[in-house]
């Protein structure tokens, strides 16, 4: 059986260098920036955004323009896995922002 307090002191340990890369940022695009870097790290993963009010606000791994960043589906909540074309699936997940 896996211990679980050790679990527990993972994710505090994981929850305690996020907030301090935030707290390090000198403004609040540099915190949103470095949150969605250290989410895709922690999740390996080479693309994703930060969508508020259905817009892209933070986007690392696509270029400018990219079709990916248009499209209804933004801003709605989703967990799923969908193919890509350097790797065989990807995970992929979501959940809507506001401000």
């Amino acid at each position: 059986m896996p211990d679980v307090g050790s679990d527990q002191s993972w994710a505090t340990s994981q929850l305690v260098e996020f907030l301090g890369v935030l707290s390090a940022q000198s403004d609040e695009a540099s915190a949103l920036r470095a949150g969605v870097e250290r989410v895709l790290e922690s999740l390996d993963a080479e693309i994703g955004m930060l969508v508020v009010d259905h817009t892209p606000t933070v986007v690392v791994g696509l270029p400018p323009g990219d079709p990916r960043l248009a499209g209804p589906q933004l801003g709605r909540p989703t967990i799923g896995v969908r193919s890509a074309p350097s790797r065989s699936t990807s995970r992929t997940t979501s959940s809507p922002g506001s401000r």
